[in-house]
């Protein structure tokens, strides 16, 4: 019980710092709403050529919804993160489970207030600074 309580404690910071890191790509793209990167008829904000958004949005939204990623890969993978050999069908489900919560009105509310912390901060403090994948050294 309490290396799991340790674990849960770990993960809530790292889920939270995830949310940090996503804002600040949020900001230094400005795109000061979440929805920004949803809407199709506004001016794409938001272009890019490296894996910044799978490595920083992507991940946070998966992490903010660690459970029912987690059931996604039970059910799609059999208790795997590797996408199985039938890749195609594997990237179809994957889309869905993203369909499936990247609306959800937490998660945004969650993200948009970690905005707010990035956009009160001072941009010489070492924090704003990197994007490092984690917080654990």
């Amino acid at each position: 019980p309490q290396h799991l309580t340790l674990f849960q404690e770990k993960l809530f910071i790292e889920q939270q710092f995830s949310l940090f890191q996503s804002a600040k790509i949020l900001h230094h793209y400005n795109l000061n709403d979440y929805n920004q990167l949803l809407d199709k008829s506004t001016t794409v904000l938001y272009k890019d050529k490296t894996p910044t958004f799978s490595y920083y949005i992507l991940k946070s939204l998966l992490m903010y919804h660690m459970d029912d990623f987690l059931q996604w890969c039970i059910d799609t993978h059999g208790h795997s993160l590797q996408f199985s050999s039938n890749h195609k069908k594997s990237i179809i489900l994957y889309c869905k489970l993203i369909e499936k919560i990247y609306r959800n009105k937490h998660y945004i509310h969650s993200l948009m207030k970690g905005y707010s912390i990035v956009e009160s901060q001072n941009k010489k403090r070492n924090i704003m600074k990197t994007l490092r994948m984690t917080i654990q050294g």
